[in-house]
């Protein structure tokens, strides 16, 4: 029987007929092969892979062997020819490109080839590209975003390599079809060319690395610290207009990127000088801002736990609650010596570290800003009412991550103001949004050790007991059903994150709502989420 057109069944194995399909299809690219049957192929390409889109792993065995014989397809141009790539490269990129979105570029990139001599011709062809973008067809413009994407990530992966970017080569003048040769570095060239794509296009979804390839470049050593300054500057300068803008606009979608980009790979005594002025920049308009934009609102959230992460030491407080280890070596280690010597043992490895010397320890952080951190803070708790899931979970994330650093005191004012203002609060007009984002931030304190045990009943009596129960009779919004499952969230970080004896006495209530919610939730992903939450339990 003929299957070609039937993609209605997720495989739950590598099927051999797929793979051979698939090598099938690479060879026949070609110079030659008609652009009908070219596109159709590529259509067959696609749809086999995407097969594999919910369990993307299936693809591991074949995939070497698939990128392999696609970059001999690939004829990157020599050093006196014009950088244009040939009809068969540029099938192979688009193959890849498929790849790529259903198994990630940074497990594909692992595939692709890294030598040096491959810098100079894919950053001549991407230079080439770039110089098209604003004069080529809107048909032949998603192709080219394609490319560009390719060849980023391909640079990425050259970049890594320990070479010095300053160095300066010979290349031929792109814009013309002249020979005239003059010396540039590939620092420059690279930084360059993403500008432009930064001035152009959005750089969500295909081009989200474009951001991540510029901060690598811009914070690799040794470091410019004038260039940073420059960077920084512009950021000022583009979150100023904000006010203006009706849906944030390309600019600063692409600057907010970049940002949050730089304050993740930079190194921490290069980038903290400016982070400061970075937050003094950002005017009340911009914070409390309600953006129709979700990306710009996100953007937001993450610049500014990232801001105070770059402003906290990066050290997490001592006064955490610690259950067993994250190596099983040393869980079976400490088990051994339960054995050998109990009461020694329990006295050395209880999950409750309290004591007044490491809470002194660290309060010592003379030089950390606490008030600019208590303002972020408070910033986030107000996103946790963001009418999007995604800020919600950004904002939530980010609050237990500043937690994780901060002393003890006031890591306890932040939970006791999650319960007040956001569980006790019954004025709040935004209930819905409020639950579900406290149910997420309680489940991210939990996971990073931020909620103590003594916390723990009032977040099952005051949360637990009524949101895994909730129904949109009580609510009017399908909200209610991300709020039941971020509860059962909460139930799998308790039983991740905590010693038998903390949970002991709310087992038997927990675990009978928890099984009902298993199975008598009209949601599959409530029920889902449910069962697993019981089964780590018991």
């Amino acid at each position: 029987m003929d299957t070609s057109c039937l993609v209605g069944c997720t495989p739950i194995h590598l099927e051999e007929e797929h793979v051979s399909k698939l090598k099938f299809l690479v060879t026949q690219i070609s110079n030659e092969t008609a652009k009908s049957i070219g596109e159709k192929n590529l259509e067959q390409f696609q749809r086999l892979v995407e097969l594999y889109s919910d369990e993307p792993q299936l693809l591991d065995p074949a995939l070497n062997e698939l990128v392999s014989a696609l970059i001999k397809h690939i004829r990157w141009p020599l050093h006196d020819e014009l950088p244009i790539l040939d009809n068969s490269s540029i099938v192979a990129l688009t193959y890849l490109r498929v790849l790529c979105l259903v198994r990630g570029y940074k497990f594909l990139m692992r595939l692709l080839p890294h030598e040096f001599e491959l810098l100079a011709p894919i950053l001549s062809c991407l230079q080439h590209l770039i110089t098209k973008m604003s004069t080529c067809p809107k048909e032949a413009k998603f192709l080219n975003k394609i490319l560009i994407q390719m060849l980023v990530i391909w640079l990425m992966l050259i970049c890594k390599n320990p070479f010095n970017l300053e160095l300066r080569y010979s290349r031929n003048d792109l814009t013309t079809k002249t020979t005239n040769s003059f010396f540039t570095s590939f620092a420059e060239n690279i930084v360059c060319c993403l500008d432009e794509i930064l001035k152009s296009e959005t750089v969500d979804g295909a081009l989200s690395v474009v951001p991540t390839l510029l901060a690598q470049i811009l914070t690799r050593a040794p470091v410019n610290a004038k260039a940073l300054e420059a960077r920084y500057l512009n950021f000022q300068n583009v979150f100023d207009k904000f006010q203006s803008e009706t849906d944030g606009g390309r600019q600063l979608i692409n600057q907010l990127a970049l940002a949050n980009a730089l304050l993740k790979w930079g190194r921490r005594r290069d980038i903290k000088p400016f982070t400061e002025q970075l937050f003094s920049s950002l005017s009340k308009d911009f914070l409390f801002s309600q953006c129709p934009n979700i990306l710009v609102r996100h953007l937001i959230s993450k610049l500014l736990q990232r801001i105070s992460l770059v402003l906290l030491r990066p050290k997490l407080a001592s006064w955490r609650y610690r259950c067993g280890y994250r190596s099983i070596e040393e869980t079976l280690k400490r088990d051994k010596n339960l054995k050998m010597d109990s009461a020694s043992s329990l006295q050395d490895t209880r999950g409750h570290a309290n004591e007044k010397e490491d809470s002194q320890n660290d309060d010592d952080g003379s030089d950390i800003p606490y008030d600019l951190i208590e303002i972020i803070l408070g910033q986030l708790l107000l996103k946790l009412r963001d009418r999007d899931n995604l800020v919600r979970w950004t904002s939530a994330k980010g609050i237990a991550r500043i937690c994780a650093r901060i002393p003890l005191e006031m890591a306890a004012q932040v939970v006791s103001s999650i319960f007040k203002d956001i569980f006790e609060d019954k004025t709040d007009s935004n209930v819905a949004s409020s639950w579900m984002g406290g149910c997420l931030v309680l489940a991210e304190l939990c996971r990073r050790g931020c909620l103590l045990p003594e916390q723990v009943p009032k977040a099952i009596s005051l949360v637990l007991s009524r949101s895994l129960i909730f129904d949109s009779n009580q609510f009017g919004s399908v909200l209610a059903l991300n709020i039941r499952d971020a509860s059962c969230y909460i139930c799998w970080a308790f039983a991740r994150a905590y010693e038998a004896k903390f949970l002991r006495q709310h087992l038997k209530p927990l675990a009978g709502t928890l099984l009902s919610v298993a199975l008598f939730d009209r949601e599959v992903n409530v029920r889902r989420a449910a069962s697993a939450s019981f089964q780590v339990f018991f």
